[in-house]
């Protein structure tokens, strides 16, 4: 987990400039191609996470998520805000299980960078800043809990960047493809656990780069319009966190998501 993480850093922001060095001069407004709807999501998929308040060991299972999220365009940018939720009570390590609890809430501000042409198509797409709040809480199911904390917790709040990029096929048809990745967090853990009366346990508060606590996602999937106000789509989505304060603690996610979405 560590070394992927590491990677995505290194890669995501090469990738953006690369993205940004392939337009041309032609720049079009957020409102031609950025979506106007509010949508409901729902995915299944596999979690994995290492919360090392507890072990090192890595805890697996199956994790439902459900987002909800509106999109409206503006004469400068496009807006997005939105949440996801996550909840599972069986995650397990070998025979223990945990219910793990992550929760994110987030809002867009994004600039249209113009388009450029990919399979004889325009690709619209649209980089801009993001705000993020996330929680995260793992819930142990222990048989004997005198001397500790049967959960953990940790709350980060992020300055991130997102970039989203649109691709219409047809007039029922589109492509839509999205990267967040977070450049500077404040995190407060969980304390440590309490032994001796005389231990200081306070919570810990940290300012983090990517480096000490990423937290990104990945978005790929087509829609279909099933009339000019409705459509569905059916997507991939990739979700990383790697979170050190006291304790380090690392999730991943992959999800397949299907989307209603009602077009105003």
């Amino acid at each position: 987990m560590k070394k992927s993480s590491h990677i995505l850093i290194l890669i995501l922001p090469i990738s953006l400039l690369m993205v940004i060095s392939s337009f041309g001069q032609d720049t079009i407004t957020p409102k031609k191609a950025f979506p106007k709807n509010i949508s409901i999501s729902y995915g299944i998929g596999a979690f994995a996470m290492k919360d090392y308040f507890f072990s090192e060991q890595k805890y697996t299972g199956s994790m439902p998520y459900f987002s909800m999220e509106w999109m409206q365009p503006h004469d400068r940018y496009g807006y997005r805000m939105g949440f996801g939720f996550r909840k599972a009570n069986d995650i397990k390590n070998y025979t223990m299980p945990a219910t793990i609890t992550q929760f994110s809430f987030y809002q867009d501000f994004l600039y249209s960078l113009g388009k450029f042409r990919l399979f004889k198509k325009d690709v619209y797409t649209y980089l801009g800043p993001s705000f993020d709040f996330y929680f995260f809480n793992n819930q142990q199911q222990f048989t004997d809990n005198a001397f500790y904390f049967e959960f953990s917790f940790l709350g980060m709040l992020s300055a991130a960047a997102d970039v989203y990029f649109n691709l219409p096929l047809s007039r029922k048809w589109q492509l839509e493809s999205n990267l967040r990745l977070n450049i500077l967090s404040i995190a407060i853990q969980m304390p440590e656990v309490v032994v001796d009366e005389g231990k200081d346990a306070g919570a810990t508060i940290k300012l983090l780069t990517p480096f000490k606590g990423l937290k990104t996602s990945f978005d790929l999937g087509g829609r279909f319009f099933i009339i000019k106000r409705l459509s569905v789509s059916l997507a991939y989505r990739m979700e990383l966190t790697n979170v050190t304060v006291r304790k380090r603690v690392v999730t991943v996610s992959d999800n397949v998501v299907g989307t209603l979405a009602f077009h105003f």
